[in-house]
């Protein structure tokens, strides 16, 4: 049998041990704590440097680029064509399996892309229902390249809006601007409305 000095010094050596793994738990907590907070620092930068990215590149196409997009030109080249206003009122994106939108997405894989718009520039726009095709572009951030993610036809309600829901185009890795461009056909009007705004940005990791 133990005896009750051998118990006690066992009971002792089992107190210490927790108390040793408590203060190794509490070290790795303040660990975790502080590495969570450098990460909210470094997201915190992150925001920042894309702002000022999307700032830049603004100011570059106001230098540089054509007064219509070189596809709506293309598709109206032999068309006398008018332009209207374009008011991005919501843009979501979302990946395929995610329920809620997101700021970052999986490259390589289609992803779901909502739009809300609305168009003015003419009376009518606001008082008739016309045919519009939607056309959404991503512009990658330091090399340029544009990609067309999307496209569809829809009507327009009064006073000029207009949703879509689309499937995006994959994209490889990289910081995205979205380029969103219209096409209306007026009721009494030969010449197409034509508009383009540019805004948000995505992740795609």
């Amino acid at each position: 049998m133990n005896s009750p000095d051998k118990k006690g010094a066992a009971r002792s050596v089992q107190q210490s041990q927790k108390g040793q793994q408590s203060a190794e738990l509490e070290e790795i907590r303040n660990t975790l704590d502080s590495h969570q907070m450098a990460m909210k620092g470094y997201k915190d930068e992150l925001v920042l440097v894309l702002d000022k990215l999307a700032v830049i590149e603004e100011h570059l196409i106001t230098l540089q680029h054509p007064l219509l997009p070189k596809s709506v030109e293309t598709t109206f080249r032999n068309l006398e064509v008018a332009e209207a206003n374009l008011e991005l009122i919501d843009l979501q994106v979302t990946p395929l399996d995610f329920k809620r939108p997101s700021i970052a997405i999986p490259g390589g894989q289609p992803f779901k892309l909502f739009v809300a718009l609305k168009m003015t520039g003419t009376a009518r726009m606001a008082q008739e229902r016309f045919a519009c095709r939607i056309a959404v572009f991503a512009k990658q951030l330091g090399s340029g390249i544009r990609v067309k993610v999307g496209e569809a036809d829809k009507m327009v309600d009064q006073p000029g809006s207009v949703q879509a829901c689309l499937t995006g185009k994959a994209l490889s890795n990289g910081t995205y601007r979205f380029e969103i461009q219209t096409a209306a056909t007026i009721p009494g009007n030969s010449a197409p409305y034509v508009a383009r705004v540019e805004d948000g940005l995505i992740n795609v990791y």
